[in-house]
């Protein structure tokens, strides 16, 4: 069985996930949506903020609901992995339409389309950076008595 992960991995693992996910979003969405990279940088520094606190949250809720079901968190079938990554997205993406709205000054129903289509792009980089870090750093052997 698979001890839980350490808060020091938390935090390497929400720092590199939040940071990367901003690096390699915004300049998809400034090309999707016109906007300029800086507005659109802004934008994502404030939901940023929001999904690094959410993030180490999560992620230990998820694999405490792992752990408890029997399963090794750290080796998720494809369909853990993407109820953990829909579920993660979810969490951010549906509270920030007012915001991203307001920001872009788009209706409410223009904000649920664009973040539809990111999430649909976070949603696979959300797979493929946990299957990666979970090669990376995986989890350590506790013995069972």
């Amino acid at each position: 069985m698979k001890d839980t992960r350490s808060i020091g991995d938390r935090l390497r693992h929400t720092l590199l996930f939040n940071f990367t996910s901003l690096a390699t979003a915004v300049p998809i969405i400034s090309y999707a949506t016109g906007a300029e990279v800086s507005d659109i940088g802004l934008l994502g520094v404030f939901l940023l903020a929001y999904a690094i606190l959410l993030t180490p949250l999560f992620n230990m809720l998820f694999d405490r609901f792992d752990t408890g079901a029997g399963r090794d968190p750290d080796k998720r079938s494809v369909t853990g992995r993407l109820c953990h990554a829909v579920g993660f997205e979810l969490c951010v993406l549906l509270p920030s339409l007012p915001l991203v709205a307001w920001w872009l000054d788009i209706t409410l129903w223009e904000a649920l389309l664009l973040d539809f289509g990111f999430l649909v792009y976070l949603t696979l980089y959300t797979y493929v950076f946990n299957w990666i870090y979970d090669r990376m750093y995986p989890l350590p052997e506790v013995e069972v008595c």
